[in-house]
């Protein structure tokens, strides 16, 4: 609503949407159903009067790129959700744009096929060498996906960053909770103002670098980072309420003597169980240390 929109370091606040090299793949594909899948990807080329020969090599073009050569002769009705969303991203590739703007196009897949559309779209931004600006609400996308990240809450930018940035120094408990699954886990805690920190049922430890007044805070550690053998810093008592079970590793939900819950998890499948008694050890490098207000003070 106000300020300058630059593509390219040209201002293109009155230029018209059509001629901004921008294209649009949308949440919901908006193909027409009574076309065959080579006239939705060339339609936006016949309304610009692209000549037929010029029109037929740029879709066999991005059909070529998106694997679906096969299937310029069907209607959509006769697509997968996947399919349809190739032709529809193949309906932007055609005009050769500067920057891609995907709104969500992974929503309305089933959770196999966004695994693997996932990496069909960082196979296709390694080949196009285009910009692409996407839109999510899943974090697994945006972990996967992107170069970099801007966090949006309520119409506010909380942090901008690569993956890996959001994820070890996030500025503030939104982007914490946002970024990583199982989400961080956060437990009340009480700073004395000189580094130290205490959490129900344990005594005052260290943190380094954590300057703030004394009073409530909130102690946040990620679940991979939680060692069931008591390993660490700080060594926190709980009891088990459920295990999950997954395979490659185990989630482990459980109940502090603080009466907080923690997450914790593991590799592999443990032989811990609902009832049992634990020890979770932390290594205060990898705690975060939150204000009342949510801002990260480590």
């Amino acid at each position: 609503t106000s300020g300058e929109l630059l593509i390219d370091g040209e201002v293109a606040n009155n230029v018209s949407p059509h001629d901004r090299g921008v294209a649009m793949v949308f949440q919901s594909y908006a193909l027409y159903p009574h076309m065959t899948v080579a006239q939705n990807i060339g339609f936006s080329l016949r309304i610009a009067r692209v000549p037929k020969p010029e029109r037929y090599k740029r879709v066999l073009e991005a059909a070529r790129i998106l694997q679906i050569e096969h299937l310029l002769e069907r209607k959509p009705g006769k697509l997968s959700g996947g399919q349809r969303q190739r032709v529809a991203i193949g309906r932007s590739i055609v005009r050769d744009p500067t920057i891609f703007l995907f709104d969500e196009p992974l929503s309305n897949l089933d959770a196999g096929l966004r695994v693997h559309m996932r990496l069909e779209l960082q196979r296709l931004h390694m080949a196009l060498k285009k910009t692409m600006i996407y839109v999510t609400h899943d974090q697994v996308e945006a972990m996967t996906l992107a170069d970099r990240v801007v966090v949006l809450h309520d119409g506010v930018i909380q942090q901008i960053g690569s993956p890996v940035d959001l994820y070890r120094n996030p500025a503030n408990r939104f982007v914490a909770e946002f970024i990583g699954s199982p989400p961080m886990n956060f437990l009340q805690a009480d700073l004395d103002g000189r580094g130290g920190v205490r959490l129900a049922g344990t005594d005052w430890f260290q943190v380094p670098n954590v300057v703030h007044k004394p009073g409530a805070a909130e102690f946040g550690i990620r679940p991979e980072h939680i060692h069931p053998g008591g390993e660490g810093d700080v060594q926190i008592e709980t009891k088990i309420e459920q295990v999950e079970r997954l395979g490659a590793e185990s989630l482990i939900y459980a109940r502090t003597t603080g009466d907080q819950h923690l997450t914790l998890r593991v590799a592999g499948l443990t032989s811990l169980r609902r009832g049992d008694t634990l020890t979770a050890g932390i290594h205060v490098e990898d705690v975060r240390i939150f204000s009342p207000e949510g801002q990260c003070l480590i």
